[in-house]
């Protein structure tokens, strides 16, 4: 057998281990009735998956995201079991875990200009938290969900992986993918039949005229992203590499974005591939050769928005609606008016807010678990009420379930202009990197790796323009994917440098 396809094998066969063996800790924890379970019950599944990545690390990076794409669908590995800390524990395992095995490669590192815009971050959050005398129940833990996603990318960062490994892994999460592709299909088609096999309820939601599937996820939004992340993968894998079944399965994934219903992941597969093909003219040696990239891929988004446009006319229409009423500027008046401002939308408040909190709290801003983030919310902040958020919907004191809806907005209020350039640094930093790596290696494989790696960060980055990407659990699918490009071009001395 190849020595190539009996790692990819061999990792998708540890990945499984991890993702057993994360269950069965996970259950027995439960069953003996360790204290506190919120704690104790994550621990043990992360000490299982901790226990893979030492011996196995692509498999434990694989069992891991398998498991935290998992705990958000109606068939997770641990039913009944209480593991909401499992991605940030596992995390910290995988930190140190990390720091041990390579502490050789890591003594001869020197930090550069991403973690010095990773320290910035960092000091811009405690500080502000510090003179905003915010409690420390409050900002500790909203430093750890800001920095959870980076912390993952320097433990992926720092290891010893070749291609195939993270070939591996990607097979992995192609394989779910595929199934849970197939069970979004199964639910748009026979909605009745679907939930009488599965025992899930179908979505009822109707957004523009297209009946939403969720597939196996608690929402939509899930499904959406997960597929746009896979196909984009896929994507720049034909691109590289003119594997006509990737563009193959690249297309039916696209579909499975299209019936989420969600504008975020359609917006962001599209903002992908035009980055996709500015790439393609820098590289081009011909314009003939550019074509032969470009145009099979154009060609399919063509019909496929043809196909789409009778319903995503009146979906886009809907959005323009959606994000009308309410006086936005009375937000950034010296005493808001809450009635004013009730019937605007909740994310563009939240921009318009952050305005007014960094301009007021300039240049640190108003400190962590103050605004736009899920502490916020969870300890309702008084910034809520100060900038007239209060009788806005989904940002009101008993339901403020739309206070983490963007991510910017959150670091700008929080963080002020000194963490928010910090914070662009840093992520400009790793785009940059990707493009020089899918741009100027010799090695296709990880040319295509690199490629893909671009592509959800991109999609990422337009998905966090309405959600709290990095802070959740697709952070991890897309710093994984940054980290890996490091690790690799590292292990295999690629001339692209060190970065």
């Amino acid at each position: 057998m190849n020595v190539r396809i009996s790692t990819v094998i061999r990792t998708v066969g540890w990945a499984c281990v991890g993702v057993a063996a994360a269950a069965v800790a996970a259950l027995i924890a439960a069953g003996a009735r360790l204290e506190p379970a919120a704690v104790a019950v994550p621990a043990a599944a992360a000490g299982a998956v901790a226990l893979i990545f030492v011996f196995r690390p692509a498999a434990g990076i694989g069992a891991f995201l398998v498991l935290v794409l998992f705990s958000h669908t109606y068939v997770s590995p641990w039913p009944s079991t209480d593991v909401r800390y499992f991605d940030e524990i596992s995390v910290a395992f995988f930190v140190v875990a990390s720091a041990l095995m390579n502490r050789g490669r890591l003594a001869r590192l020197r930090p550069g200009l991403k973690e010095g815009a990773v320290a910035i971050v960092v000091a811009a959050g405690i500080l502000s938290s510090l003179l905003g005398s915010v409690p420390a129940e409050t900002w500790i833990p909203g430093l750890l969900l800001l920095i959870k996603g980076i912390a993952f990318f320097y433990a992926v960062s720092w290891l010893r992986l070749e291609v195939a490994e993270v070939e591996g892994v990607g097979v992995l999460l192609l394989g779910v993918a595929s199934v849970v592709l197939f069970l979004g299909f199964f639910e748009a088609l026979d909605p009745v039949g679907f939930q009488r096999i599965t025992g899930i309820q179908p979505s009822e939601e109707v957004r523009g005229g297209l009946r939403v599937v969720t597939s196996v996820f608690y929402h939509s939004s899930f499904f959406g992203w997960f597929t746009a992340y896979v196909s984009l993968v896929l994507f720049a894998r034909f691109m590289v590499l003119r594997q006509w079944w990737a563009l193959a399965a690249a297309v039916l994934l696209s579909v499975g974005t299209l019936i989420s219903g969600r504008r975020g992941p359609v917006v962001g597969v599209l903002a992908a591939l035009g980055v996709g093909g500015v790439w393609a003219w820098s590289q081009r040696t011909s314009l003939r050769a550019m074509l032969r990239i470009v145009a099979p891929v154009a060609a399919i988004l063509i019909i496929l928005t043809v196909v789409t446009a009778p319903v995503l006319s009146s979906f886009y229409a809907r959005t323009v609606e959606e994000y009308g009423g309410g006086n936005l500027g009375e937000i950034l008046s010296p005493d808001p008016d809450p009635a004013a401002i009730a019937g605007a939308h909740p994310r563009l408040a939240l921009y318009v807010a952050s305005l007014a909190i960094a301009r007021d709290y300039f240049p640190l801003g108003a400190g962590l678990g103050r605004f736009g983030s899920y502490m916020s919310g969870a300890n309702y902040s008084p910034l809520y009420e100060r900038y007239g958020l209060t009788d806005v919907h989904g940002l009101r004191p008993n339901d403020p379930n739309a206070v983490s809806d963007t991510f910017w907005p959150m670091v700008l209020g929080e963080l002020g202009p000194i963490g928010l350039v910090g914070l662009t640094a840093f992520v400009g930093l790793l785009l940059h990197r990707l493009w020089a790596v899918a741009s100027r290696t010799a090695s296709l494989p990880l040319r295509a790796l690199a490629l893909g790696s671009l592509f959800v960060f991109v999609q990422g980055l337009a998905a966090s323009l309405t959600a709290a990407t990095y802070v959740a659990p697709p952070a991890y699918f897309i710093f994984g994917a940054a980290a890996a490009v490091w690790a690799v071009t590292r292990t295999e001395a690629h001339p692209v440098g060190n970065g």
